[in-house]
């Protein structure tokens, strides 16, 4: 079987040690004092006034907010949640060092689950990419690198990689005109179709709305190609091409109409 690639910080203004005085002035302006605002509770504040340190108050603000990406991701995290809520139990009794241990563990926790969740996805993206054929070199560039970011525990950057690439083999076709002389043999051997004569059941099949007999195609026709069949498609056409039997023209043989309801 031929297949190119088979599967494949501001600045700031310091201004010290100076004080400004009225010389010769009789009195200075009085000015009214302005209200103090309302606290926002910003984590500085809300460590100030719960006696928890700001590192850990941020500790635990970076908790929640991984717990919850979990929980966007649907993602089952019962430990983090279990460590999350002992850790905002912790913050309100203004137990420091407990909050900052169970925040972590809650962190701890999450990514675990996030990072499970992401790997698993690309494994799954991944099986589903190398099943692919007639992959391009840039094509079976980014597999092997979805592959690597996967086996680095890269595991998002993976998924995004191979879920790009996916996307785009699934869709690939390109437009063939038949020009006088050609076959679907002679189609699919062509270097910038298949560059293999065995695999022209590919074209036949995804054509086989305008194409009633493979034996006898028209000039001018326009034939859709499926740029990256995959694997066991592919294994399927060439078994027909071996075994369907000699070229017939008139009418369409029983072994074809089989191929077609695979």
């Amino acid at each position: 079987m031929h297949s190119k690639f088979a599967t494949t910080a501001g600045k700031g203004l310091v201004v010290g040690g100076v004080a400004l005085m009225a010389v010769g002035c009789a009195s200075l302006p009085e000015y009214e004092p302005i209200a103090a605002a309302e606290p926002t509770y910003e984590p500085v504040e809300q460590a100030q006034a719960t006696g928890i340190s700001e590192a850990t108050m941020g500790a635990l603000d970076a908790a929640r907010q991984r717990v919850q990406q979990a929980r966007d991701l649907g993602i089952e995290a019962s430990e983090a949640e279990r460590f999350l809520a002992a850790a905002e139990a912790a913050a309100a009794e203004n137990d420091d060092a407990r909050t900052s241990d169970l925040a972590a563990r809650a962190h701890r926790h999450a990514d675990a689950a996030i990072n499970q969740y992401y790997a698993s996805a690309a494994e799954a993206e991944l099986a589903e990419a190398r099943e692919y054929a007639n992959l391009s070199r840039d094509q079976y560039d980014r597999l092997q690198a979805g592959d690597a970011a996967l086996r680095g525990q890269r595991a998002e950057e993976a998924l995004k990689i191979l879920q790009q690439l996916n996307a785009e083999l699934a869709v690939a076709q390109s437009i063939y005109t038949v020009v006088s002389g050609d076959s679907l043999w002679k189609i699919s051997a062509k270097d910038d179709i298949y560059g293999n004569p065995y695999w022209w059941p590919l074209i036949y099949k995804n054509n086989a709305d305008q194409i009633e007999d493979p034996d006898l195609i028209s000039i001018g026709q326009d034939l859709n190609i499926r740029i990256h069949p995959t694997i066991g498609e592919v294994n399927a056409a060439v078994d027909h091409a071996h075994t369907r039997g000699s070229w017939s023209v008139g009418g369409v043989e029983e072994a074809d109409r089989q191929y077609l309801n695979q």
